[in-house]
């Protein structure tokens, strides 16, 4: 599994959420960009990453939005994740690969983002 793989980037998104909410904390739009610390790819990828997430329930107060005949997205100050999110991000098997993949170096990269929040 690469580290641009599908479900490796929805891995990292949705564990930011989740641990946002365990901490208190606000999530913040430049920490889960296309380009960010936790990965880089392209626009339309994670584009299509988000819209999927946030029609398929796991994300709340983000939004789809029309940008120049095309779609962008906006996410509220009260954006989380929830708790269809969090089972998800706990019982997929794809999900499941990434972390045991990417869970250890992922997990102090994500600490220290979310300390600075």
């Amino acid at each position: 599994m690469a580290k641009d793989d599908y479900f490796v980037i929805v891995y990292k998104i949705l564990t930011y959420f989740y641990e946002c909410l365990k901490a208190g904390k606000k999530p913040q739009a430049e920490d889960y960009a296309a380009t960010c610390e936790m990965f880089s790819i392209p626009q339309t990828y994670w584009l299509q990453i988000m819209r999927e997430l946030i029609e398929a329930g796991y994300l709340r107060d983000i939004h789809i939005v029309s940008v120049h005949g095309g779609f962008g997205i906006k996410a509220d100050p009260t954006s989380s994740i929830t708790m269809k999110g969090v089972e998800f991000l706990q019982t997929n098997s794809g999900i499941s690969k990434a972390r045991e993949l990417f869970q250890s170096g992922f997990e102090l990269l994500l600490s220290g983002i979310i300390s600075r929040i």
